[in-house]
């Protein structure tokens, strides 16, 4: 994971961390746009997978982003682990974006809205 590069990409305004002692285990990278939240990348290292780590970090996002109407996302159509961790999490499928990464390769745009 290289969160350097992450944080310097254009129009990214912030990124959390998560640290088990020194190693990172788990970072995000967001962006806010008016009253949506844009989730542009959660990474979590395979072996800390399914313990949790994401789902804090899903928390903190929506912590930091209570004065936000929705939160968006855009996820691999062949990430079922993925998309069932968004489900469990309140997001819920908008649509299927078709060769999103690139050809043959579709992606569900997901949101979690807040209500205002």
């Amino acid at each position: 994971m290289d969160i350097k590069a992450e944080i310097q990409k254009k129009n990214t305004e912030l990124a959390c961390v998560l640290v088990d002692q020194t190693q990172l285990v788990g970072y995000m990278v967001f962006c806010r746009r008016k009253k949506t939240v844009l989730l542009h990348k959660l990474c979590v290292l395979p072996e800390y997978r399914r313990k949790g780590v994401a789902r804090l970090i899903i928390s903190h996002l929506k912590k930091l982003s209570r004065d936000s109407d929705e939160l968006v996302l855009w996820v691999d159509d062949s990430r079922e682990a993925a998309r069932q961790l968004y489900f469990s999490t309140g997001f819920s499928d908008l649509q299927k974006v078709t060769n999103y990464y690139g050809p043959g390769r579709d992606a569900f745009r997901m949101s979690c809205s807040f209500g205002t």
